[in-house]
């Protein structure tokens, strides 16, 4: 396992740092010609999930790394453990959803009242189709 890991790590972030799908399949391609023979199950894995893990690169780049990663998500399962260890033992499950849900309602006002994790702004103005001269949507 420690050998593949060591061969596959610099290839792997090569594809996943590619500035777009395109680029990625492309290197993953090189990859897949590479190592399909002295590691298949791997390769068949990676191949498999492809699309689910590229799915943010069609988004733009300011968006990409942040989320690309789990951080925000880690951040908060820390920051709901916290709190859950400070009450000890919830008497029903009505209070632990109580208290997740308190904390989630708290982060969106967070949100709301400026402290954004990233501005979505740009994201909806991407989204919208283009115009042609003729007011009608480009395809």
């Amino acid at each position: 396992m420690a050998r593949i890991c060591h061969q596959l790590s610099g290839p792997l972030k090569a594809i996943f740092d590619a500035p777009d799908s395109a680029t990625a399949r492309h290197l993953l391609d090189g990859v897949l010609a590479r190592y399909s023979d002295p590691f298949p199950r791997a390769m068949e894995c990676l191949e498999n999930g492809f699309e689910d893990a590229t799915q943010v690169m069609e988004l733009l780049e300011k968006y990409r790394r942040r989320l690309r990663s789990i951080n925000m998500v880690e951040r908060l399962i820390r920051e709901i453990r916290r709190r859950e260890r400070v009450i000890g033992i919830f008497p029903n499950m009505e209070s632990a959803f109580w208290l997740l849900g308190a904390y989630l309602m708290e982060r969106d006002e967070d949100w709301i009242r400026g402290r954004k994790y990233f501005d979505m702004t740009d994201y909806g103005e991407s989204r919208k189709p283009e115009r042609t001269s003729g007011g009608r949507a480009a395809n």
